[in-house]
């Protein structure tokens, strides 16, 4: 995106709303057709809605609030200015306006810490090493791509509210961050011990990507197999030309910007 916009400093959704859509690349152009069809609604009624000729309901609010990968907080404030929207007397705005204020307020009081190594507690790691998208897109928000609700729901085959739920985990934690409204990779690192009782899951879950892959690979992915007879000797030059490699593909993987997706087995695939 072109612009950050604070959506602290808007008292009207649809003024955020439009505001977010024309900071996107192209001004937004198609994004209202991606949010009918995130929140299953028709093109007619979201035109509707953000003419003011029609109020958005509640659950359509909180699916809206996740579509731009909003953090707690400003999904908070987001609902909130839904229902002073929608709200029918005087009162009632009132009441919705004090809280806003209050959020408002929280929000500049906030101070972020950023985890250069992420520690996960076992809650958090069965969590993140539940399903290998968790993985997936927090490497894909590493690249320069459109990386709202609905591309990520696309890109990965996964339904738009498992994605919102994925992106919330990781910006919670850490493994993620929003930089001018763009979601981007965290600056923690994360290691995996191998003694994890996680270790054969995220394994298991790589290699089959790898399965899924094979029947369709391209010339420039790899497959690489190779049953040997050795001697011992040669069994310990192998395994210590492994290590080394291992030892030097961080520097690889970070000498440069990120431009695409791969999973290393050994075998050498686009995910």
């Amino acid at each position: 995106m072109s612009s950050s916009v604070n959506i602290f400093e808007y008292s009207d959704f649809r003024a955020f709303v439009k505001a977010k859509l024309k900071a996107m690349p192209k001004q937004g152009y198609g994004q209202f057709r991606k949010i009918a069809n995130f929140l299953s609604m028709s093109s007619v009624m979201i035109s509707q809605i953000f003419n003011g000729d029609r109020e958005i309901g509640p659950e359509q609010g909180h699916k809206l609030s996740h579509f731009f990968n909003l953090s707690k907080l400003e999904r908070e404030y987001f609902f909130t200015l839904v229902q002073i929207s929608r709200a029918g007397s005087v009162e009632l705005k009132e009441y919705y306006q004090e809280k806003l204020d209050e959020l408002k307020e929280k929000s500049k009081k906030l101070v972020n810490i950023v985890d250069h190594d992420k520690k996960m507690s076992d809650k958090e790691k069965a969590k993140f090493y539940s399903n290998w998208y968790y993985s997936g897109i927090r490497l894909y928000s590493s690249l320069n791509t459109e990386k709202d609700i609905s591309s990520l729901a696309s890109r990965f085959k996964i339904p738009p509210e498992t994605a919102a739920e994925v992106v919330e985990f990781l910006l919670s934690h850490g493994l993620c961050i929003k930089e001018n409204d763009e979601l981007k990779m965290g600056p923690a690192r994360i290691h995996l011990e191998s003694s994890s009782p996680y270790v054969r899951s995220r394994q298991m879950d790589w290699r089959l990507k790898g399965f899924e892959k094979m029947p369709n690979q391209r010339k420039k992915d790899l497959f690489y197999t190779a049953p040997l007879s050795v001697s011992h000797q040669g069994e310990k030059e192998i395994r210590q030309k492994l290590n080394e490699f291992i030892r030097n593909l961080t520097d690889i993987v970070i000498s440069e910007e990120p431009q695409i997706l791969k999973c290393l087995n050994i075998d050498f695939f686009d995910f």
